[in-house]
């Protein structure tokens, strides 16, 4: 893999992996968008973006991956990013891949299900929910890439207790395009009513939450 100058001493500066890889990764997506920058602030349990395409969400998706990998993470975390085809979870499976530098990955699985394993034993898997969830395991984080575009409510209801035994994070983000049950995550992060989550919208113009007038 080709891994720019600048991105190899970004995490080599002091030998300081996990706090470097997560400071370059997060200052490039808060530029990208406001609303990033206040995602990854967040101390939400359950974080829901709707935004528009190219807003930056997968990237900052990306960002708090790769932070709580190396933060939280050791050779018992695990996270995994679920998307409702093969081909979404691919993409970030590459984002991330491109992103991250050789040094701080111990190995990478570039077939179904994808995965990169860091060199701190942490592990984050890329898979769909075209086959259905995998409840047997148990999760420290989640990401549910384009939820709002073809991920069933019962995969929700399968990957949630999925969190609980670690008291594990979940990050929601998509294009909306349905009123369906990430319509109504979008709302609980809105209301005082459901603490646990928190929810933002960027891109406006792109975001069918929100009306033409």
């Amino acid at each position: 893999m080709q891994v720019r100058s600048d991105r190899r001493r970004a995490v080599s500066v002091g030998g300081e992996h996990d706090r470097l890889v997560s400071v370059w990764v997060g200052h490039r997506c808060s530029r990208s968008r406001r609303g990033g920058a206040q995602t990854l602030r967040s101390d939400a349990r359950f974080r829901v973006v709707a935004a528009g395409r190219r807003s930056g969400k997968t990237l900052m998706a990306a960002a708090e991956t790769t932070r709580r990998a190396f933060h939280d993470g050791d050779d018992n975390w695990l996270g995994w990013w679920v998307a409702p085809t093969h081909d979404i979870a691919r993409t970030g499976f590459d984002l991330m891949d491109r992103a991250l530098p050789d040094d701080v990955l111990a190995s990478r699985r570039q077939s179904a299900p994808f995965q990169h394993e860091f060199t701190n034993g942490a592990r984050v898997e890329y898979r769909s929910t075209d086959g259905g969830a995998n409840v047997s395991v148990g999760l420290d984080w989640l990401v549910v890439d384009e939820a709002d575009k073809g991920v069933p409510k019962a995969a929700i209801d399968e990957l949630r207790p999925t969190l609980v035994d670690s008291d594990g994070r979940a990050l929601f983000i998509s294009t909306p395009e349905r009123r369906d049950w990430f319509y109504d995550y979008y709302q609980r992060g809105q209301s005082p009513d459901y603490e646990r989550f928190e929810s933002w919208q960027w891109a406006s113009y792109a975001n069918t939450y929100v009306d033409d007038e």
